[in-house]
């Protein structure tokens, strides 16, 4: 925010530039200064008085706020400035890798799996989520053909894990901003905040009730995805290994087409054999046709 003067003033809720960021701190604290300029100070007419004052560039860090205000202000995120570590911020646990769309090149497939890395928390929803928006003919992804009688859509979904949330109880009902959004404002009605969506349970919730609701909009995916025509097949991976193997299994096993289709290896050498049974039945299913 440029400015020749370092005072600012104005109500609540103030948006500069379109943006929301709360009460104006009673003076500008610079990440940092321009050159002098003169700037208009008091008086009128030929009587006004004129002082030399620097310019605030590149925004300012706002003092005397809330710990709210502080984390709700867009504008500390205009600008240059330095990434430090992948889990601060709205960015946190955000793939810096797109996700490849539907193709034909093998290569560019073993391309984007060898080049994954694992990082975060296991959110086995969002990724059974996009599947079925990859598969699907319409945007986001638009390479998916029409959903037909002749067309068969396949979706593998493979985790090593369970659904997993951290640290809830935070100043907004969590440590890390992850794809719902905060649970602080989930169904917020306060028109400051602007948020009736119905994000991921509610800041007082426990980081358990949190995994349980996204057990729950994993199977909800799951049978949308079927509904839809698509064939699912589950990999659960070391699933003895997750904090409840009975209960992560039947969610799996019910998002499968077939109880058949769901696979629980325990160790990652029983993939390629997993894999190899998948293709088999497909390569089938396709003679068949």
């Amino acid at each position: 925010m440029n400015s020749s003067s370092y005072v600012f003033t104005g109500p609540q809720n103030t948006t500069a530039g379109g943006k929301y960021v709360g009460a104006y701190p009673p003076s500008c604290d610079c990440r940092s200064w321009g050159p002098s300029v003169w700037a208009y100070v008091s008086g009128g007419g030929n009587n006004r008085t004129f002082a030399k004052t620097q310019v605030c560039v590149n925004g300012y860090i706002p003092t005397g706020l809330s710990d709210r205000e502080y984390q709700e202000r867009m504008c500390k995120y205009e600008g240059a400035i330095s990434y430090s570590s992948g889990s601060m911020g709205p960015n946190s646990y955000c793939s810096t890798a797109p996700i490849l769309p539907l193709t034909n090149n093998p290569a560019s497939v073993h391309s984007s799996i060898n080049a994954m890395v694992a990082f975060g928390a296991t959110n086995i929803h969002e990724g059974t989520a996009w599947g079925f928006r990859a598969l699907s003919p319409g945007e986001p992804f638009a390479e998916g053909a029409a959903y037909a009688e002749a067309v068969s859509k396949v979706m593998i979904m493979m985790t090593d894990g369970e659904n997993t949330h951290y640290k809830s109880g935070d100043l907004n009902g969590s440590s890390i901003y992850m794809s719902y959004g905060y649970p602080y404002n989930s169904n917020n009605s306060a028109s400051s905040y602007g948020s009736d969506i119905d994000r991921l349970g509610a800041i007082n919730w426990s980081d358990g009730q949190l995994e349980s609701e996204m057990n729950t909009r994993t199977s909800q995916t799951c049978a949308n995805a079927k509904a839809a025509g698509i064939n699912v097949y589950v990999i659960g991976l070391a699933t003895d290994n997750t904090s409840n193997p009975t209960n992560v299994r039947a969610m799996l096993t019910g998002c499968a087409s077939d109880p058949g289709q769901a696979y629980f290896p325990s160790s990652p050498s029983e993939l390629n054999s997993v894999f190899r049974t998948i293709a088999q039945q497909l390569a089938a299913l396709r003679l068949a046709q």
